[in-house]
């Protein structure tokens, strides 16, 4: 059993990222905003550097709880104490500001308090911790003072979810039981159904849909719904209804297929050769800091074909960089990723990523703005 470490690191503004209007296009359809990305405005330098400030976990230690197994999500309390997602424990770990350890909340179960297959973690304003239950079919929480609160059942398939300030409840919806498929639901507090969205792409093979709608959510302090897709040069944004507002694309190093190849795997000690999808990855996260800003972590370069998704993320100083958009979707510069990452989380001005945490200093205020504008 393999122990992994989540490491914490700030994002100092170093050059503002600017935006000189003349790197990007805008067109207006049906009240959508539609911004192309030319080039980053601020050029090829960043602007903006990643330090590392901390580490939580160690690789040589005896110490119980210290050891992160399969840390899947974090999130943080208004004291910078750490919530992190001990999927394979299960349970979820928190930890000070300071990364001592302080209680272990769950266990593996299907009764209050338990839960199987965890995901992704978040918390509703008043600090309670949410957490998809994926093997119980349920969204669970705890207060920050680990007391079990009650869960939400799920009647639809979620992996990835996010609270909006309501207490309504928005996920990428992977049931694909509508004919009319969307991407996305909301869901009232009680974990009712109220309406989906997104558009989805449709292939005709289920596994190749299910594959080409993949991707990554986040909202911003408005409600703003954000999406960036897997496998498409496609970053959307939506009202805190649904509404889609504004797509950004941008360019990329590289030309996007999709398609099927054919692959060799052995059952029951037979050589099988099945199809399987053959996409180009895009993206893998997405989040809003608390300026507005969209940061979005992206391929430059295609991993090997045969690595699994944990050894692809392996290789994100080589493979991905971050893209940091405005809140009209211009690109402003791209950032280098600093050490080793898989999924990136940012709670306003501190930027935490699966594992990482920073800071980036205020460009601009998008508060009171209408989403995507």
């Amino acid at each position: 059993m393999s122990n992994r470490i989540v490491r914490l690191g700030v994002v100092i503004a170093l050059a503002a990222c600017s935006n000189s209007g003349e790197t990007f296009t805008v067109e207006i359809r049906d009240g959508v905003r539609y911004v192309h990305n030319l080039a980053p405005a601020h050029g090829e330098e960043p602007g903006i550097a990643i330090e590392h400030v901390k580490t939580i976990g160690h690789l040589d230690t005896e110490d119980d709880r210290y050891l992160l197994y399969r840390p899947n999500d974090a999130v943080a309390g208004d004291d910078g104490s750490i919530f992190i997602l001990d999927a394979r424990r299960p349970a979820i770990r928190k930890y000070d500001a300071a990364g001592a350890f302080i209680a272990d909340f769950g266990r593996d179960g299907s009764g209050p308090g338990e839960f199987r297959g965890g995901f992704c973690l978040d918390r509703d304003r008043a600090g309670n911790i949410y957490f998809t239950d994926v093997q119980n079919a349920r969204l669970s929480s705890f207060s920050a003072a680990g007391e079990i609160r009650s869960g939400v059942i799920l009647k639809s398939f979620f992996h990835i979810f996010r609270l909006l300030s309501d207490g309504r409840i928005v996920g990428l919806d992977l049931s694909r039981e509508e004919v009319e498929m969307k991407v996305a639901r909301l869901l009232d507090a009680q974990g009712n159904p109220t309406l989906t969205f997104g558009e989805s792409y449709r292939h005709g093979d289920e596994f190749m849909e299910f594959r080409l709608n993949m991707c990554n959510i986040a909202r911003d302090r408005r409600d703003c719904i954000y999406l960036s897709f897997d496998n498409h040069n496609r970053i959307d944004t939506y009202s805190p209804q649904g509404e889609l507002v504004m797509r950004i694309d941008r360019p990329l190093p590289y030309r996007i297929q999709h398609g099927m190849r054919m692959v060799t795997t052995e059952i029951a000690g037979e050589e099988v050769v099945e199809p399987e999808p053959d996409l180009t990855d895009v993206s893998y996260g997405i989040d809003i800091d608390g300026s507005g800003r969209i940061w979005v972590l992206t391929f430059v370069t295609q991993p090997e074909d045969d690595l699994t998704i944990p050894e692809r993320m392996a290789n994100a100083i080589e493979t991905m960089h971050f893209e940091i958009f405005d809140p009209d979707g211009a690109l402003l510069c791209y950032v280098p990723v600093p050490v080793q990452l898989s999924r990136f989380r940012i709670f306003g001005e501190r930027f935490r990523r699966r594992p990482a945490e920073g800071r980036t200093r205020p460009l601009s205020e998008s508060r009171d703005r209408p989403c995507g504008r």
